[in-house]
């Protein structure tokens, strides 16, 4: 999903380390409720997207879970880079409005 090194990839590592410290695993399901494409250049796309966490449960040590408030929608800017992999996250911006 995400390009080595990317500062996504970083930033996605640090939230999960922090959720596993606090022995909590937290899952979510992304709402993509819009989708455009800004531009593209060989190996590479920039879309705008629409978002929302949704269905986020954090679950304990002890297997008790919690469901979470759902997230409200938020924009990105999102660059996509082709690698031999297939297309990964190289970058992510949240964008306002």
């Amino acid at each position: 999903m995400h390009q080595p090194g990317s500062p996504v990839l970083a930033r996605d590592r640090a939230t999960v380390r922090a959720w596993h410290r606090r022995g909590l695993t937290v899952t979510s399901t992304v709402h993509l409720k819009r989708v455009r494409l800004l531009a593209r250049a060989p190996g590479q796309v920039v879309l705008r997207s629409v978002d929302a966490l949704v269905d986020v449960v954090a679950v304990d040590a002890d297997g008790a879970r919690r469901r979470l408030p759902d997230d409200r929608p938020t924009v990105h800017r999102v660059l996509l880079v082709s690698t031999h992999h297939g297309w990964r996250l190289g970058a992510v911006r949240t964008l306002r409005g």
